[in-house]
């Protein structure tokens, strides 16, 4: 069977981002976990027990210890206000994704991932920073545009590998959703009264291109708890519409945690 008939199939999976617990990670049929944490000799460990392996990649975001950032210059950022956009959360550097040289870097670092270290697929993360409140109108569709266009090359050179976007549900995920195999939905605020419109919009359009193409859809909570019956919601959601849901650890870092 391919690995896109068992992506198909697949019933559960893991995120982590933290070092080791390979053993934990063949429990599950698909893993995602960050690439630079992970050797090649357990990368295959986890492919012998018929783990589909998806490696972790930032495509709009690099952080200042990156090595990644000494192959850029001043123009290759994302400005705001005439200076480079820092995010306050995670201190990182927003990258601008017009710029020539970073789609060749992300393109040469797909191609490192799934050629030479032989992943199944790639997660691709920060890309829905495109829709983002702190862009103009004009620059958002360009970001949006340019995001696409990387997907899309992707998918042309590397037609049998697996993609799963995070985020980027509101704009880019309606662009984007022909050139992926699952689309993941983080930390959804269901516990929020606020959001109940924009949670229904988004799962009208979850239920709608996961019917159209086929799709996956990967529900992750990083483990909080934000109301007293949020897990219990976010499962019977998962379990209603057929999504996959993985309550992860702190950080998504610290452990590898068995399905609830």
């Amino acid at each position: 069977m391919n690995k896109k008939a068992r992506f198909t199939l697949a019933n559960n999976y893991a995120l982590y981002y933290g070092r080791g617990k390979v053993n934990q990670l063949t429990q599950f049929d698909i893993a995602i976990v960050e690439p630079t944490a992970h050797s090649y000799s357990s990368l295959l460990k986890m492919k012998s027990f018929d783990t589909l392996t998806l490696a972790y990649l930032s495509v709009m975001e690099v952080s200042l210890w990156s090595e990644d950032l000494m192959r850029l210059g001043f123009g290759d950022m994302l400005h705001i206000d005439g200076k480079p956009y820092i995010s306050q959360e995670f201190g990182n550097y927003w990258i601008d994704l017009r710029s020539s040289r970073w789609k060749r870097l992300l393109l040469d670092k797909v191609e490192y991932l799934l050629v030479d270290q032989r992943y199944d697929g790639i997660f691709l993360d920060t890309v829905g920073n495109v829709e983002s409140d702190h862009f103009s109108d004009k620059m958002k569709t360009e970001l949006v545009s340019a995001a696409t266009s990387i997907l899309r090359k992707i998918r042309k050179k590397f037609p049998s590998c697996l993609l799963i976007q995070n985020c980027g549900l509101e704009i880019l995920f309606k662009k984007t959703a022909k050139y992926l195999d699952g689309i993941c939905w983080e930390n959804p605020p269901f516990h929020l009264p606020t959001s109940r419109d924009w949670i229904s919009q988004v799962m009208d359009l979850l239920i709608k291109e996961k019917q159209k193409h086929n799709l996956k859809v990967f529900i992750l909570v990083e483990e909080k708890n934000p109301c007293a019956n949020y897990f219990d919601i976010v499962k019977k959601m998962a379990f209603d519409n057929q999504f996959l849901v993985y309550f992860a650890s702190s950080f998504y870092n610290t452990d590898v945690l068995e399905a609830r």
